[in-house]
């Protein structure tokens, strides 16, 4: 049994928006994962925790990484 699924999001940010926007509750906001990836999680249906996963060349992001 997995604990989570998760799935990729193009902007990390604009997702979290929209699923606060329409009443989900955020698991836990944004951070670095690693230097080429973003994550976050929120409660879908059941209870289940999705994490969601923003992918990025850090070399053209800006972002420093973890």
């Amino acid at each position: 049994m997995n604990d989570h699924i998760g799935i990729t999001v193009e902007d990390l940010d604009e997702a979290l928006r929209v699923f606060t926007e329409n009443g989900v509750a955020i698991l836990a906001g944004a951070k670095d994962y690693t230097d080429s990836m973003r994550h976050a999680f929120v409660v879908g249906p059941d209870n289940i925790a999705i994490e969601l996963l923003e992918t990025f060349d850090p070399k053209n992001s800006g972002n420093t990484g973890p």
